[in-house]
């Protein structure tokens, strides 16, 4: 696909502002640039373009905190859960319409506000039962990554309540998103919809998020963990109003 130079400069601002939150909160960047993106071209080409860029922030955010081996040992069976969610998703977006699950999300997400907020549900079952809970968040979250480019909601309500550090929140979330990235390419290739061309073109939109992301990851290491935290349940609420006008914008 070519783009005229308008549309190309609304690509680099999708990527520059999904670059600068993503660096900031360690997480964001599809959820920015895609819907930017697909202003100017389908959903589905503009999840396409996004693979590399995508998968270029998620290394350099997991490498930016130094040493993630232990993160990653404790919570490796949620990547094949990711991997196995993100297979069927991506599968199901080249059969039918993803348009429901914004919805579905996004009802998840206020849900998950509203309790957290109150005494009507406890979460403590996560934390007593990390492994069960996460293999389900985990193929929910791949499965959500493979249709609507969404992986982090149900990411972030699972490792929020577990309590980790934000660094731990950051590099887990990334080496997720990584993980659903890994498959959803696998899957795009072998269904012949990515081609060589596309990724070659999308390098330097990949060489300029990561630009951005630098910046964006400079101001998070002058915030605490507390204002962290108010953040992301931030980003949620923010998460959740897009959602709902992606779904009604789509009808």
């Amino acid at each position: 696909m070519e783009f005229t130079l308008v549309e190309l400069l609304i690509v680099f601002l999708a990527i520059a502002l999904g670059g600068l939150v993503h660096g900031t909160l360690g997480i964001g960047f599809p959820l920015v640039a895609t819907p930017i993106i697909a202003l100017v071209t389908d959903v589905r080409f503009a999840i396409i373009i996004l693979l590399i860029p995508t998968m270029a922030v998620n290394i350099t955010s997991i490498l930016s905190g130094g040493k993630f081996i232990d993160v990653v040992k404790r919570f490796w069976f949620i990547l094949i859960f990711i991997g196995i969610g993100s297979y069927i998703g991506t599968s199901l977006l080249v059969l039918i319409d993803p348009n429901p699950f914004r919805l579905l999300l996004a009802l998840v997400i206020v849900f998950y506000i509203y309790t957290r907020n109150t005494s009507s549900f406890n979460w403590e079952f996560v934390r007593n039962h990390p492994t069960v809970t996460g293999s389900g968040i985990g193929t929910a979250a791949g499965f959500l990554a493979g249709t609507v480019n969404i992986t982090m909601p149900p990411l972030i309500i699972y490792f929020t309540e577990l309590r980790l550090t934000p660094l731990q929140i950051i590099q887990i979330l990334n080496v997720c998103f990584f993980m659903g990235k890994i498959t959803q390419t696998g899957t795009f290739i072998a269904r012949d919809v990515l081609d060589l061309q596309t990724v070659l073109f999308s390098i330097p939109f990949a060489v300029f998020a990561i630009i951005i992301l630098k910046y964006g990851i400079s101001i998070r290491n002058r915030i605490n963990a507390e204002t962290y935290r108010r953040w992301l349940m931030t980003a949620l609420k923010v998460i959740a109003i897009l959602l709902v006008i992606q779904f009604i914008a789509a009808l």
